[in-house]
Order: structure tokens, then sequence, then C-alpha cells
């Protein structure tokens, strides 16, 4: 069964932010997209590089 974790209020995010939060281990990249929330793995799937930093939006 999945385990919520919580690692951030919607507060911590201002609208375009990304931030990495650490949670069981793993990175993870939080982002507020127009008031929307997401969290991904914090890996980008093209480069390798962090999720987190990259150019988005």
């Amino acid at each position: 069964m999945a385990q919520f974790i919580r690692v951030a209020s919607t507060a911590d995010l201002a609208p375009g932010e990304a931030k990495c939060v650490e949670a069981a281990g793993k990175k993870i990249a939080l982002f507020n997209l127009e008031g929307s929330f997401y969290a991904i793995d914090d890996t980008c799937t093209h480069r390798g590089g962090r999720a987190s930093r990259g150019a988005w939006g």
C-alpha cells in the first residue's frame, strides 16, 4: 500500500516555482504550475539531470 509523506505545504511553492525534496531516500521534484501542484522523480529522463532545475513552464 502507498504511504504518504508530507514534505512541503502549498505555501512553500509560489506559482511557477520548483523545489527538490527528499522522502524515503528518493529525490522528488515539486512544481506549482499556475496553482496546480505536481510531484515527480527529480531525474530528467531526457538528459539525466535534475528535473527541478530544468527549463519548464
